[in-house]
């Protein structure tokens, strides 16, 4: 750094106008022009880096070359040094769409693009290249040249701006007579032509004033100025009628049921890192990618609502909590082609770790795969759907043995279970996490079960136990489906209350599952 650098910053924070000084004797012809990039030119950075340009960017040029990407940042090869004995200041205003444009494609957030993307004032660059001349005479010894070069081809006129009395009280609630708000405006510096005959009048803004664009901006300035304290806090009458969007209550009702069951609600952003986002993947679907990400390291929209919980759960053990539960009810997005937008859908995730009663006296037992199972369950009892089958899941980023999958008319709805070891690690998780991922779009989809009144039994219940020998290939919803399909209206419930396994049973069924 150096003093003339240091000087055109600290005008740019003093004025809000962005400069930049090079070096006189570095320009080839002792000249700079604006222009676009010719077809495959290229400039080195103040910071280093060789920048790719593109016809749609503007440059600062040369008699040969590009020194400036304007708007944006200063060339190397024009910059001030030791050896500087000639600046040449150069203040201007760019178009905030085109700085936004480039600024974005070169991947540089600058103090200055940041200004011009904004909006800066277009009848500052004299003032502020005076001010920048008048330090460097004051402070780097400088003799500053009489006179300016100022280039404005194509002149910025703004339109004035409405304001009615009867506007500012039915957006704040004040009484300010037309006469009082242009008062307010003329100390604002705003130019302003009064009808007080009509009760309005029209402002001009100054140049410095980019945000002002309508009237709810003038009666914001006003109202401002009168005192926000003045405001009533009534509320402003509604003469409207609103309505649900389809399925907002069944949404309402299951962020209800599993914040009561203890869960929190989380909030993950939709852009990911797709090398973790891929690992909860469902089959080789399409992934929808971003052409000019924020984060390099969030390129691609999410395909899986487990990538953000899982990063959550993650911090909260970064912050020492060992007990989380959370959920989130979010869209994921499948590319289609590369002109049309991707295709979305509505999931479910949820995911848990840690005790099943955080910081009980009674003990430290943990959550485990039935808990997620039952948290599942109580999701579509909530929705009041049922007819589903579960079967064992066979899923990568799943534990086998600990994890299954819910479907209905042969339509998977439901995955989940217990966080396969090998992902675990590459999140270094030193205990169990569970995971689970419904398609709750296609859940607010079916139709719920029919709800229907049934008197009490006049008799007291009788309860059976029945053993039976089954192998371990059997599932338990099988037995239940075979015990119900005998269509003994008396069973009302089928339920495990026992199970029991020898040591040598379960040393084989190790075996299979590593199998």
């Amino acid at each position: 750094m150096n003093n003339i650098a240091d000087i055109t910053n600290y005008v740019m924070f003093e004025m809000g106008q962005p400069t930049h000084a090079f070096d006189l004797n570095l320009l080839h012809g002792n000249r700079i022009i604006v222009r676009r990039p010719r077809s495959g030119e290229q400039i080195t950075t103040l910071d280093g880096f060789a920048r790719e340009l593109s016809g749609e960017m503007l440059v600062i040029a040369d008699a040969d070359r590009p020194v400036a990407v304007a708007g944006v940042m200063g060339g190397a090869d024009t910059e001030i040094n030791e050896q500087t004995r000639d600046v040449l200041i150069e203040s201007a205003y760019f178009n905030p769409a085109s700085i936004r444009h480039t600024a974005r494609a070169l991947g540089m957030d600058t103090e200055a693009s940041y200004r011009f993307a904004r909006g800066a004032d277009f009848e500052a660059q004299v003032r502020a290249a005076d001010r920048v001349a008048q330090m460097v005479a004051e402070i780097a010894g400088g003799r500053v040249l009489k006179g300016a070069i100022d280039v404005y081809p194509t002149r910025i006129n703004r339109d004035s701006v409405p304001v009615r009395e009867s506007r500012i009280e039915r957006l704040t609630g004040l009484k300010v007579t037309i006469e009082r708000a242009a008062e307010i405006l003329r100390k604002l510096e705003f130019e302003v032509e009064l009808n007080g005959n009509e009760k309005n009048l029209r402002a001009f803004a100054p140049s410095f004033r980019v945000d002002i664009a309508r009237e709810e901006d003038l009666v914001e300035e006003v109202a401002r100025h009168v005192g926000y304290d003045l405001v009533d806090t009534k509320l402003p009458a509604w003469s409207g009628a609103g309505r649900y969007l389809t399925g907002d209550k069944q949404r309402r009702n299951v962020r209800r049921t599993l914040t009561a069951m203890g869960f929190d609600e989380g909030y993950s952003f939709s852009f990911v890192n797709g090398e973790r986002d891929k690992l909860f993947r469902q089959d080789d679907r399409p992934v929808a990618t971003l052409s000019n990400p924020i984060d390099i390291n969030q390129s691609e929209m999410r395909s899986s609502l487990i990538t953000g919980l899982l990063d959550a759960v993650q911090h909260n053990f970064n912050q020492g909590t060992r007990d989380v539960k959370l959920f989130e009810i979010g869209r994921v997005f499948e590319a289609v082609s590369s002109d049309e937008r991707p295709v979305e859908r509505e999931l479910l995730g949820i995911t848990m770790t840690g005790s099943v009663i955080p910081e009980d006296w009674r003990g430290t037992e943990q959550l485990e795969f039935y808990d997620l199972k039952g948290a599942v369950e109580v999701v579509l009892s909530t929705l009041n759907i049922s007819g589903f089958t579960i079967d064992r899941a066979r899923v990568e980023y799943l534990h086998p043995g600990q994890s299954a999958v819910l479907a209905r008319d042969g339509e998977e709805i439901a995955r989940f279970g217990r966080l396969h070891p090998r992902v675990a690690s590459l999140y270094k998780f030193r205990q169990p996490v569970f995971v689970g991922e419904l398609e709750f779009e296609k859940l607010l989809a079916l139709p719920a079960d029919r709800v229907r009144y049934r008197a009490l039994a006049r008799f007291p219940a009788v309860s059976r136990d029945v053993s039976a020998l089954v192998p371990d290939t059997v599932m338990w919803g099988d037995i239940e489906k075979a015990t119900r399909d005998l269509g003994i209206s008396e069973i009302v419930s089928v339920r495990v209350f026992d199970m029991y396994k020898s040591k040598e049973c379960l040393r084989a069924f190790t075996r299979s599952l590593s199998e």
